[in-house]
């Protein structure tokens, strides 16, 4: 570490010699960022440019192999949770692989959920997407969620 007068002597450097302050979003984070704002817009024909013409999509539902598989996934959601939003809280990045902790919120209007009719309430969940990159796009497309979070809430 250089000597530095503003933090106690010291600034703090990663093993590549850069400073904290010099570390950037990588590319394939800001997609994510992308992906997760085209979800929200209900934009799913621009988000799918996002993701290979062959994407794995592994969810706790199972495994879809393709862009209308994914897009099922979240037309499906759609039908059950009305105004649903993504917030990603925090990614780690490693060469073409992002791990990002995703904070989801919507209102349950629509389909029956673990045989509960639409009840209006607010649902809140935290999951976590583990998400391969290709050439720039999505290859691998992990979702991992308990899904009994939004049956309890739902409950209460």
């Amino acid at each position: 570490m250089e000597p530095s007068p503003e933090v106690g002597g010291y600034t703090n450097t990663n093993k590549n010699g850069k400073s904290d302050e010099e570390l950037t979003e990588s590319e394939n984070e800001k997609i994510i960022g992308k992906i997760v704002e085209l979800i929200d817009l209900r934009k799913l024909d621009e988000m799918l440019e996002y993701f290979t013409d062959d994407v794995t999509v592994q969810t706790v539902g199972g495994e879809k192999r393709d862009k209308k598989g994914l897009r099922e996934l979240f037309e499906g959601s759609f039908s059950i949770w009305s105004d649903g939003v993504y917030r990603v809280d925090r990614m780690i990045s490693k060469g073409d692989t992002v791990v990002a902790e995703v904070h989801w919120t919507g209102v349950h209007t629509g389909e029956d959920v673990a045989g509960i009719p639409a009840t209006g309430k607010r649902v809140e969940m935290v999951a976590v997407w583990i998400v391969d990159f290709k050439d720039g796009k999505v290859k691998v497309f992990k979702i991992f969620y308990n899904p009994d979070m939004a049956v309890q809430q739902l409950q209460e």
